[in-house]
């Protein structure tokens, strides 16, 4: 079965490193409240560049961390960059298709990542992450509420195509509101979720700009099949950008930090 990534590309990896490090997507304020402890297990699923996984390796003395991507371009980058952390690998992996294995990991961190699946497939990743973690193990997952919405002015044509982006089912921006109640149907325990905002003004703003017209760029093909082509492409494009920079402006999006325990007695799932 294919992962869903609408944004690989040869150049996805070096826009994720950058975004990591923007003020916007702070992942060490996101992961503050998420304990690791030392000599514990960890896995990055859906590393990316492999920088919040390299976090990770350096949190507590004897943990080691994996880092799976479905990008073997990724991986390899990562590899070659972490090179000298020897608590620290990485491995090409598709999370709709794991393996229970003998692999267990006292926390699962999933961040940035179910957006890219539909629903059903979102529901099958969260399930193949629960099965690589021990029983009592943490999952936590981190999406973004509001990317592409959470702007205003916004002309006519751009609110429908806004719609139509965000009802694009092989693409989920309405993930991070719907994260506590999955891992709650997947059977996890001791369910806590929490919003981080990132506000966009001045400097920040036209960083986030640069972020978006890069992500765009390297999605393209999906945009054009969700708008209707070329042209509409090429008018959202220039009017989203030009509204965003417009006095007045206003964007923020809700970083929603979810939590769930695997349960050590496996209970019956919900529905």
């Amino acid at each position: 079965m294919k992962k869903q990534y609408v944004l690989e590309s040869h150049e996805e990896g070096e826009r994720l490193e950058r975004q990591s490090k923007m003020k916007g997507y702070n992942f060490k304020e996101e992961l503050r409240n998420l304990k690791v402890l030392p000599g514990q297990s960890i896995l990055d699923a859906g590393c990316g560049s492999g920088i919040v996984s390299d976090y990770f390796s350096k949190c507590a003395s004897d943990v080691s961390v994996v880092g799976w991507d479905f990008s073997a371009a990724r991986v390899e980058a990562a590899k070659i960059k972490y090179s000298s952390i020897k608590n620290l690998r990485f491995e090409q992996r598709n999370l709709l298709q794991l393996e229970a294995g003998d692999v267990r990991f006292d926390t699962v961190l999933c961040r940035y990542v179910l957006r890219h699946f539909s629903s059903q497939d979102t529901k099958k990743v969260i399930s193949n992450l629960s099965r690589q973690l021990k029983p009592g193990g943490t999952l936590c997952c981190v999406d973004v509420e509001g990317v592409l919405g959470n702007m205003f002015p916004s002309s006519s044509f751009l609110k429908k195509a806004l719609i139509r982006l965000r009802e694009a089912k092989s693409v989920n921006f309405q993930v991070a509101r719907k994260l506590p109640s999955l891992l709650l149907e997947q059977g996890f325990q001791d369910i806590d979720w929490r919003a981080v905002i990132s506000e966009f003004k001045g400097e920040d703003l036209l960083q986030e700009i640069e972020n978006l017209r890069r992500a765009i760029q390297h999605a393209e093909p999906f945009f054009k099949k969700v708008l209707g082509g070329t042209a509409n492409f090429s008018r959202f494009e220039k009017e989203y950008f030009s509204t965003l920079k417009e006095p007045g402006c206003m964007l923020f999006y809700n970083r929603i930090v979810a939590t769930g325990t695997k349960p050590k007695i496996k209970p019956k799932l919900v529905g």
